[in-house]
């Protein structure tokens, strides 16, 4: 049982850590991409920005069991809205 219960634990500790690397890579992708005076070097930071937070939410989802909203994900009526907002 102790064994059983050891292994949860660092797969807690290993998933927690991943998630905090994720985060770090998230961040420092946003502010690379706001620091770049390249345009297409800053969007494609935006684009890694995206799929590393998208990453994160998934390990956030298997360490909670529940599953995680990104910035990336919408729905159409906030795409919208967000287009409309543009114009």
């Amino acid at each position: 049982m102790d064994n059983q219960k050891n292994a949860e634990n660092l797969e807690n500790y290993f998933l927690e850590k991943v998630t905090e690397a994720e985060g770090l890579l998230v961040a420092k992708s946003k502010v690379y991409s706001r620091l770049l005076t390249d345009v297409a070097l800053a969007q494609e930071m935006e684009k890694i920005a995206l799929k590393r937070e998208k990453s994160k939410s998934a390990w956030l989802e298997i360490l909670t069991g529940e599953p995680q909203k990104t910035s990336g994900d919408s729905t159409a009526e906030q795409d919208q809205e967000e287009q409309g907002e543009m114009e």
